[in-house]
């Protein structure tokens, strides 16, 4: 009975999500409805999937865990899962954005010349900050450059990366989708690129998985938003290509990929010996999860089953209570100001004791102490405050969409991508983006957002303005 409990309930929130995704897409929100789009298939694949995988194989991979899941955890985290998705609807429905698409089109506000130019110098200097965060990645000698006393180029593009880390990356993405729309020279399009292929590079060497989902996410949703189907295809090729091989890039793969990176070769270098000195290791991993593709893919959707220990922690006591939101305060701040400054998402403070990590010491083992485990956001609300915060958590989630949703109407369609764009980033290990994140990280998302719109306003004030109209004046008269 408890089996077949967890596959009913597992498909509770994917038919909410899928009721607001109709909802959207008949009232035209194209915005709206591929980030719905994207939520879908993130609860699908990461919840729903390997929740039925363990149910039709009698929880094996709970079996293999440190911490001691079982069914019934499992049916507990996915009725808190389908309690925060009912109370996040809600919020949403209530706030629902009720402006009619003119045109038959509604990503953001249309832009007029002037406007989509200071559009178009918003999206260089993201550009630009996504070439000093990601050129590491490359070129790896250069982060230990020094550039001041006690300062390397790694602690700052570190600090730059923390404002700038997504929303230099959906800047790209839109740039490369969007070429002749926003007269983008081969130039700025191969700065574009540069982001996009670190990331596919250093996935690639490390064996950092969500790396590649990210490259993949954006140029699929990027490309449906602008219609080009050309880079849809080449996001689902990437896909094809590189899912098949997320068996292979497991823990064994990174630790010897990390060893080897902190030496610091040249990267061409680095990927032969890894691959030659980890191979063996690599199979070793593999033997001990299962060959099987369909094991190998649940064994890493450990959303779920992390999420048991979440709540198994806030029922002995061990709650988080709100102490994960202090960081997202002072977030800003380089740790050059203030080396003891708190990470977002921490109790006291320190790496280890984040909701991602906390799962991987204690559902795993020691060994998997400093590796990143997905989670649930309802499981993250319940270890901060039981079932009536994570009641709460749902409800405010879905008010705070509508607000991101309702500011994005006011802003050109280039930046409200961007701004919706890194809010689905909010907590971002799988790769796959999602409006359901920890409320504490959306929270945090609100930084480098804020900070795009200063830049913005910024150029809006240096620029003459020689169409007054504003955004919604201007729509209103197309």
């Amino acid at each position: 009975m408890i089996s077949e409990g967890i596959l009913f309930v597992s498909l509770i929130p994917l038919l909410i999500l899928f009721g607001l995704f109709v909802r959207s897409w008949r009232r035209g929100f194209l915005l709206r409805t591929i980030i719905l789009g994207a939520t879908l298939i993130h609860e699908l694949l990461l919840v729903v999937f390997p929740v039925c995988y363990s149910v039709f194989t009698d929880f094996e991979l709970e079996g293999n865990m440190q911490a001691t899941v079982g069914a019934e955890d499992l049916l507990r985290v996915l009725t808190g899962e389908s309690v925060f998705v009912l109370m996040f609807a809600l919020a949403f429905v209530v706030g629902w954005p009720r402006l009619r698409p003119q045109g038959g089109r509604l990503i953001g506000a249309a832009s007029g010349h002037n406007q989509a130019m200071r559009e178009r110098l918003v999206l260089k200097v993201l550009i630009i900050a996504g070439c000093l965060v990601y050129a590491r990645y490359i070129i790896h000698p250069l982060s230990t450059l020094q550039i001041g006393t006690g300062l390397t180029v790694d602690q700052v593009s570190s600090w730059i990366q923390g404002l700038f880390w997504f929303t230099s990356l959906a800047a790209c993405a839109l740039v490369l989708t969007r070429r002749k729309v926003l007269f983008t020279n081969p130039v700025q399009a191969l700065l574009a690129a540069i982001p996009l292929l670190s990331l596919l590079l250093v996935g690639l060497t490390i064996g950092l998985r969500g790396r590649f989902m990210w490259v993949i996410s954006l140029l699929v949703i990027t490309g449906i938003l602008n219609r080009q189907i050309k880079f849809v295809a080449l996001g689902v090729a990437i896909g094809i290509v590189l899912v098949p091989l997320f068996a292979f890039f497991g823990g064994a793969y990174r630790s010897t990929a990390k060893d080897e990176f902190m030496t610091g070769p040249a990267r061409r270098e680095m990927f032969a010996r890894v691959y030659e000195e980890g191979k063996s290791r690599v199979m070793s991993d593999l033997k001990q999860m299962g060959d099987e593709f369909l094991n190998a893919l649940a064994f890493r959707a450990m959303g779920p089953r992390n999420s048991a220990v979440l709540y198994q922690q806030y029922d002995k006591g061990n709650g988080a209570g709100f102490t994960t939101y202090l960081g997202t305060i002072f977030f800003p701040l380089p740790k050059l100001v203030w080396p003891e400054k708190p990470l977002a998402g921490s109790t006291d403070g320190t790496l280890s004791s984040s909701a991602v990590y906390k799962v991987m010491e204690l559902g795993h083992g020691d060994n998997y102490a400093s590796y990143m485990g997905p989670i649930l956001a309802s499981a993250h609300a319940y270890w901060e405050g039981g079932w009536g915060w994570l009641v709460a958590a749902g409800f405010i989630t879905g008010l705070l969409w509508n607000v991101i949703f309702n500011l994005c109407r006011r802003l050109p369609e280039n930046m409200a991508a961007v701004v919706a764009l890194t809010f689905t980033a909010a907590l971002l290990i799988d790769g796959m983006l999602t409006m359901l994140a920890p409320l504490y990280a959306l929270i945090l998302a609100w930084w480098p957002v804020l900070m795009v719109l200063v830049i913005y306003k910024g150029i809006l004030l240096l620029l003459p303005r020689k169409d007054a109209r504003s955004p919604a004046a201007y729509i209103n008269n197309q």
